[in-house]
């Protein structure tokens, strides 16, 4: 082979490599790339899940009726949540405003076995000549609720809570009765079905069984 054919043999092969290196660099450029785009993805949707107090299972689409499945008990923070809601409970049922009655209702009932509810609702119905929502009624009082202390009297009793309070009764805003109280209350955790607007209300599945309310001794 001539010297000119070896340099034109040569030449190709280097413009050949040449090629090859500039085809290997857009593709490493373009894998860098996409990279990066999936990197600063990932940063945007983090955090990539949020921790609530529940599950929820949507039982049917059409009704919208959500499953409240209870949690296990030894969650971080259950106790507090569970104190908090036993608390919530007294304020619900012994609060007499005469403007918030609907919701309260509401929120109890879903904190209520259906036998307990029953008995609540029995005792403060109108129809009922004892009631004592009819009894501030008609004397136009209110009854707020300010709570002092909840103690679990676990292990001697499993979830149960002693939960001491004080009421405060007014006749057009001005204070005319304070009476310190002690309720207990027995309550279990179960799954339950509640509606889409109140899955939030009680997110641990605790049904209250059993309340009892007594005044506290001087």
């Amino acid at each position: 082979m001539s010297s000119i054919a070896r340099e034109v043999s040569t030449f190709n092969t280097y413009k050949s490599y040449q090629h090859m290196v500039r085809v290997l660099m857009l593709i490493c450029i373009g894998l860098f790339l996409v990279c990066l785009g999936l990197s600063s993805a990932l940063v945007v949707t983090i955090p990539l899940k949020e921790i609530r107090p529940m599950i929820l299972t949507l039982s049917d689409q059409k009704n919208q009726v959500l499953r409240v499945e209870p949690i296990e008990k030894n969650v971080k923070g259950i106790q507090l949540i569970t104190e908090k809601l036993a608390m919530r409970y007294v304020e619900l049922r012994e609060t007499f405003d005469f403007v918030t009655d609907n919701e309260r209702y509401v929120e109890l009932q879903n904190l209520s076995s259906s036998t307990l509810f029953e008995a609540y609702w029995q005792m403060i119905k109108p129809e009922n000549p004892k009631s004592p929502r009819k009894k501030f009624l008609e004397n136009k009082l209110t009854r707020s609720v300010h709570i002092k202390n909840c103690i679990s009297l676990a292990p001697s009793a499993a979830n149960t809570y002693r939960i001491e309070w004080e009421s405060i009764d007014c006749r057009e805003g001005q204070e005319v009765d304070r009476k310190q109280w002690i309720s207990t209350m027995a309550f279990r955790f179960e799954e339950r079905e509640v509606r889409y607007e109140d899955q939030y209300i009680n997110p641990l599945g605790l049904m209250v069984t059993n309340y009892t309310i007594s005044k506290k001794e001087s």
